[in-house]
């Protein structure tokens, strides 16, 4: 089984998933959330929306975003 059908078994216990932008983005390279149910948030790269995606829980999420919008964190 490659990436892409295990992360499909992985994602189907979720049900209906509605990704979104993570921010706003142009030219279609963007970064893509969705929650997935309880405690869980997906990230994953927009133009690869059957490939990897990475699962943490919501308050590592918002600890994440709270170093990016600090300037804790540098982005490339």
């Amino acid at each position: 089984m490659d990436h892409r059908e295990e992360n499909a078994v992985n994602l189907a216990v979720h049900g209906d998933i509605r990704w979104r932008p993570a921010r706003p983005c142009e030219g279609g390279a963007c970064v893509q959330v969705a929650t997935l149910g309880g405690e869980k948030i997906g990230v994953r790269d927009s133009k690869d929306p059957e490939g990897p995606v990475i699962t943490i829980g919501r308050d590592d999420w918002r600890a994440f975003l709270a170093r990016i919008k600090s300037g804790a964190l540098e982005l490339i």
